[in-house]
Order: structure tokens, then C-alpha cells, then sequence
């Protein structure tokens, strides 16, 4: 039995214990509608419940975020605040969220369910004005109304929320086009283009007849008829956001946007378009 009663997660009556499982120490407990924080090993309650809201120690386990009064802030391990509750916190937005530091960032709410980020030194990065952030290695991807953008680590703005979406890789940023259904890459400047045609997928095109027909017949026999197939020398097909186009194989030329949801060859200059199970001839000269 802990020689203290006062610091026994049981003589407490915690309504709830959780993160006992994390390489921390340091667990949160629950009591009366209130967060704490208790050493998992013996029991102590590290910090009483006198949170509205509280999250994990980072992995380092030096900082926390926690809701007072209303507004988030930051806690070190001994209870003291690092940044004072600040932050307008709105549980009928963020009641679901994780705000623990990942690495050297953090989020953090802004009013009407808006996201900013902060580094680790507390300084606010990326002010909370944005519908979602996505943390991608030395970028943000920032979302407002339906739209994508990029600020970099030190909150500068590189690409304006005017996307339909981005993805960083390591030549610079995939820029997708919705309604063209396309996708570019910029470099790291966000003006110059590295590639102009960009792919999820490509592929040989094919005849349409597969490469054996497997049945049984009428002596219920199994029988695989082998049926030869063609492949297109000139063209291929290529793939963007599950839709398919054409492209030429020695000039590297789009000659059919990426439209349908499959794309045979009848003949090397005759293919067929599938859209919403209707087939549609493609005549590539």
C-alpha cells in the first residue's frame, strides 16, 4: 500500500486512467469531470485534476497541452506553465483532437474550428486561420475552403490555398488539377516547373480479350482456351486519381486525358474508352 493515501491513483477515485501504455512515465487520470496526471510506477498524482482538458507529454516528456479556463496552453513536467492558456479552445470543435507535440511542432485551435501550429520553442509558426494543417517533413500543407497551400516551417507562405490538392515529394510540390484531372510539379520555390506530366500509375495498353478464356463445359470439364494478346507498341496508358488516359510511348505526348475508367486497344491506332460501364471508341489519329 503507498504510504501516502493522498497520492493513490485508488484513494483518489479516479473516474478514469489512461496512458498507461505510453514510454512515459507520466499517465493522465480523470476525476470529477477534471484532468491530472499521475506517475504510472507508484501511483502519485504528479499534478492534480484541475484541467477541462489535458493531453499526453510529448515523447520527450517535457511538454503538455492542457485546457484552463477555456484556452490552451502548455505545461512543463512539473505543473508550471510554459505558455499561458491563450489559445480560444471551443469543445464543440476540437473535443476529438490530438494535441500532443509530434516532433517539434503542435497544433493549435483557433475560433470557429480553425488550426495554427507551434514549434517547439512556442512560437507560433502558422497563425490558427486554416480548416486543416497536414505537418509533411519541412512543410504545412494548409486547407482553407476546400483548397490547398503550403507554408513552410518558419510559417512562410510559399503557395497561396488555391489547390485542389498537393502532395510533397522530393523533386518539390505534385499539384493536382480537379477539373482537368492533372497533375504538375513545382519546385521548392513554388513557381518553377519541374514536370509537366505527372502519374499515379502507367500502364501497357492491351487487347481486350484476356490472355485465356477458363470455363467448364458442358461435361462440366475445366478448359482454358489460350487466346493470344496484344499489346500497343505506341501508346500507353497512365492513370490519375483512378481515372485513365493515353499516353504516347516515344514522344511522351498526352493524346487522351485522363477521363475513363478503363482503356483497351482494338487495334494499334484504335482504342476503346470505358465510362460508367458505356464503351466509346477512341480514335488516336
Amino acid at each position: 500500500m503507498n504510504a501516502n493515501p493522498e497520492v493513490d491513483m485508488f484513494s483518489v477515485r479516479a473516474d478514469s486512467v489512461f496512458g498507461l501504455y505510453s514510454n512515459d512515465s507520466i499517465g493522465l487520470f480523470i476525476k470529477d469531470k477534471r484532468y491530472g496526471y499521475l506517475n504510472v510506477n507508484n501511483s502519485g498524482v504528479v499534478i492534480p485534476a484541475k484541467y477541462d482538458l489535458a493531453w499526453q507529454f510529448n515523447d520527450s516528456g517535457s511538454v503538455a497541452a492542457v485546457v484552463a479556463g477555456g484556452k490552451m496552453g502548455f505545461i512543463g513536467r512539473n505543473g508550471n506553465y510554459l505558455v499561458e492558456p491563450r489559445f480560444d479552445f471551443d469543445t464543440a470543435y476540437f473535443n476529438d483532437y490530438d494535441f500532443t507535440y509530434s516532433d517539434d511542432y503542435c497544433y493549435i485551435p483557433g475560433q470557429k474550428g480553425k488550426f495554427g501550429i507551434i514549434n517547439r520553442r512556442f512560437q507560433v509558426v502558422v497563425s490558427p486561420i486554416y480548416d486543416n494543417i497536414e505537418i509533411d517533413g519541412n512543410y504545412f500543407i494548409i486547407w482553407d475552403a476546400g483548397k490547398a497551400g503550403i507554408a513552410d516551417t518558419s510559417g512562410n507562405i510559399i503557395l497561396k490555398p488555391e489547390f485542389d490538392n498537393i502532395d510533397v515529394i522530393r523533386m518539390g510540390f505534385v499539384i493536382y488539377n480537379e477539373p482537368k484531372n492533372e497533375k504538375y510539379v513545382l519546385d521548392f520555390d513554388g513557381i518553377t516547373t519541374v514536370a509537366s506530366g505527372v502519374f499515379d500509375f502507367v500502364y501497357s495498353i492491351r487487347s481486350s480479350r484476356s490472355r485465356s478464356d477458363e470455363y467448364y463445359d458442358d461435361e462440366n470439364i475445366y478448359v482454358a482456351d489460350s487466346i493470344p494478346v496484344f499489346y500497343s507498341l505506341n501508346y500507353a496508358k497512365f492513370e490519375i486519381s483512378s481515372l485513365q488516359g493515353v499516353i504516347h510511348r516515344q514522344s511522351g505526348k498526352i493524346v487522351c486525358p485522363a477521363k475513363w475508367d478503363d482503356v483497351f486497344m482494338l487495334s494499334e491506332d484504335v482504342l476503346v474508352g470505358v465510362c460508367d460501364d458505356y464503351y466509346f471508341i477512341i480514335d488516336i489519329k
